[in-house]
């Protein structure tokens, strides 16, 4: 699974998280895809019993933690398969998201996917315009 976002990132478990400064980890995402208040995420397929994938998200806690799935998570989307990619946001700049995906099918819902983790950080200030001298 990869976020991408416009910052500077990390790795988180066996996922990568790539970002807009970073040289991208996968083809099938563009840098120039990633919303500036949002994430992209992408899996690799479940197998051949997942008909939709759902996406869950969290903000992180003030002790810096996740709350533990599914308590504390919200859905917020659902991706029919076989797609693969998710867009979440907006976000708030500033806080911290957790997330996980589960596949699912009209019976059931797997376990959800490791945990990815990012910090949607504030755009870079534009500079001050029509500075004077008087």
């Amino acid at each position: 699974m990869k976020i991408l976002l416009r910052h500077s990132g990390g790795v988180s478990a066996i996922f990568v998280i790539t970002f807009m400064a970073l040289v991208l980890c996968s083809s099938k995402a563009r840098a120039q895809d990633a919303p500036l208040d949002g994430a992209i995420l992408d899996w690799d397929s479940s197998g051949q019993y997942a008909e939709f994938y759902n996406v869950y998200r969290a903000p992180q806690g003030a002790d810096d933690s996740c709350p533990t799935y599914p308590a504390g998570f919200t859905a917020v989307g659902r991706v029919d398969a076989p797609a693969l990619t998710y867009t979440d946001g907006p976000l708030a700049f500033g806080q911290t998201y957790c997330w996980h995906v589960t596949a699912a099918n009209a019976d059931e819902e797997s376990d959800a996917s490791g945990l990815v983790i990012k910090r949607i950080a504030y755009p870079k200030p534009l500079p001050p315009a029509n500075l004077r001298v008087r």
